[in-house]
């Protein structure tokens, strides 16, 4: 009984321990990328496709490697702010803001200090989220459905925009 409970503790241990270094490491490379985006070739696209008020998306490259793509799209009571980083052009971690207005942004009383911020956090490694916190600063559980949703169209977007940018250099 007592190797059983030492090995289950140690195993769970073990995974956290795992799970605690992969997130090091990809704050390291968010780090790193931000750090260096001036070596790196910047590419912009103006978007007008019917989303809201229209929006951009800038790329960062290094030789043949997306490093960062950061999409905005714009709206009369808001905008959305969404950070895809990468390395050997895989996403790593994805950080989105929605800033909700509390007036519409020609309302002459608009300020963006009134703005109501949501932020949304994801992590992955070897093409897996692993970690989201979502816009309530709540850890979802890795094995629920709203996860294993948010995972698939996460990883099937951003690597959208990283083949789009690639194709663009």
């Amino acid at each position: 009984m007592n190797i059983c409970f030492f090995i289950l503790a140690f195993s769970l241990f073990n995974f956290d321990y795992q799970e605690d270094s992969i997130l090091q490491n990809i704050r390291h490379k968010y780090a790193e990328i931000n750090s260096n985006l001036s070596q790196y070739k910047r590419t912009e696209e103006t978007r007008a496709d019917g989303v809201g008020e229209g929006g951009d998306i800038v790329s960062y490259l290094y030789r043949d490697s997306v490093k960062l793509i950061i999409e905005t799209n714009y709206w009369e009571n808001g905008k959305e702010r969404t950070e895809y980083y990468y390395d050997n052009n895989e996403i790593i971690f994805i950080y989105d803001i929605k800033y909700k207005y509390k007036v519409p942004i020609y309302d002459s009383s608009f300020k963006i200090g009134d703005s109501r911020l949501e932020e949304n956090r994801s992590y992955f490694n070897n093409r897996r989220m692993i970690k989201w916190i979502d816009e309530k600063k709540k850890i979802i559980p890795v094995n629920s459905t709203e996860f294993e949703k948010s995972e698939e169209i996460q990883l099937d977007y951003s690597l959208m925009l990283m083949k789009s940018a690639l194709k663009s250099r």
